[in-house]
């Protein structure tokens, strides 16, 4: 510091620990009670993108066409209910099943409560057969956006650092919830204390919550990284998560540099950074003047903006300030694959099923046409041999009045 006459040089301490300290009051690594640390916050891997805009649109033409596909079922099936509805006579349930109720049955199939009738479109055999609709629910998996959140879930690992003020904050904080809860057993179970008293201390009013003594717990059993490096390896490489709590400055610096991490969170336990002296020196007041002559000078934001906006070691992501980056087609195309699949095998079936009912219709009309004309033909020739018989009879009977005029004439 030229301001101060006097040289100085950074080094880290050996451990590499913010530093905790024994039986005897001994501390090791950094003084942790000088609050050298700003604050804490998360470090996660950046999660895959949710919804990217060509998905909402494959969402929607699969929607449409799933709707038009059961439209068609409807207005082609021979065991629809618009084509056969001798066949539902029985059914406390009569929906024809129009373009629009179509598109209503689809829009609540894609909500949580799902549709409130069921579709029955098709025969076959003489049972009916439920048009089941598939839809697969893409169940996202929300990242945590607060310490909170984080402390709710279990599938996601975190830890904080071994040694490092992170983990000296929880332990603390665990062990001040362990105080609390002491406390109020011994004021719960304390018989001196009126009942009504007592009553007012039962366990669904324990006043304390124990989140930070289960975060605690869960971060023992996840083990806690040795460093920073371990740390961020560690997130990289987490088949089922990572979650590193740590300093807010390191996991800036950390994103700074890496793409495929992503800052979480707010920060929580702020503490400014501070520079030891022992107690009493001189140098306190000194080192004191000269911090807020740099930064009424601006020259810890010049200091800043090289450090930070123009490090070089800076990497420029992909739509780095875009937060509603969502998943791509290419994660996400089999699903839709999956969906047209079944939706052409549909078609195929109602083609084939209309085709084979309407060939066997053809076929039965021709035989009701045949015995038609077989019928007619019988009675045609009934009619024709009754009109011989009466012709013969006739014929005969004309013969003997002939006959016998003729021999009546004769003798007379």
């Amino acid at each position: 510091m030229f301001q101060l006459n006097f040289s100085y040089s950074i080094y880290e301490v050996e451990d590499g620990s913010f530093g905790s300290m024994d039986q005897n009051g001994n501390w090791n690594g950094l003084i942790g009670a000088l609050g050298i640390v700003i604050l804490n916050e998360i470090l996660l891997i950046k999660p895959v993108e949710v919804l990217e805009w060509p998905v909402w649109l494959c969402i929607i033409a699969a929607y449409l066409f799933t709707s038009s596909t059961l439209w068609l079922f409807e207005k082609f099936s021979p065991y629809s209910y618009t084509n056969s509805k001798e066949r539902y006579i029985n059914d406390t349930e009569k929906r024809e099943f129009s373009l629009k109720e179509c598109l209503w049955f689809c829009m609540t199939s894609l909500t949580p409560q799902g549709e409130i009738f069921v579709l029955t479109c098709c025969v076959f055999h003489g049972q009916s057969l439920t048009c089941r609709k598939v839809w697969l629910n893409i169940a996202f998996n929300s990242l945590f956006s607060s310490l909170d959140d984080l402390a709710k879930q279990y599938k996601i690992e975190y830890a904080p650092i071994k040694g490092s003020a992170s983990e000296a904050y929880f332990r603390r904080m665990a062990e001040i919830e362990e105080r609390f809860y002491n406390i109020w057993k011994e004021m719960s179970l304390n018989e001196s204390m009126s009942l009504r008293d007592r009553a007012r201390l039962t366990v669904w009013d324990y006043p304390v919550s124990d989140k930070f003594t289960n975060m605690w717990r869960y971060m023992q059993e996840s083990t806690l990284p040795d460093n920073m490096d371990a740390a961020v390896q560690r997130v990289l490489t987490s088949e089922q998560g990572f979650a590193f709590i740590g300093d807010a400055t390191e996991i800036k610096y950390a994103v700074l540099t890496n793409c495929n991490l992503q800052q979480v969170g707010t920060e929580f336990s702020r503490k400014p950074y501070a520079i030891a002296v022992q107690t009493g020196h001189v140098l306190k007041d000194q080192i004191s003047s000269a911090i807020l002559m740099l930064l009424n000078r601006r020259r810890l934001e010049t200091l800043k903006e090289k450090w930070w906006n123009s490090n070089p070691n800076k990497v420029v992501c992909a739509d780095i300030n875009n937060e509603n980056d969502g998943i791509s087609i290419q994660n996400i195309g089999g699903v839709f694959m999956v969906i047209l699949c079944g939706i052409a095998l549909s078609v195929i079936s109602l083609t084939l099923e209309f085709f084979y009912y309407r060939l066997k219709r053809v076929h039965f009309i021709g035989e009701r046409q045949e015995d038609k004309d077989e019928k007619s033909i019988s009675e045609l020739n009934g009619s024709t041999a009754s009109r011989f018989v009466w012709s013969n009879s006739m014929v005969r009977g004309k013969s003997r009045c002939t006959f016998n005029y003729e021999n009546t004439g004769f003798q007379y």
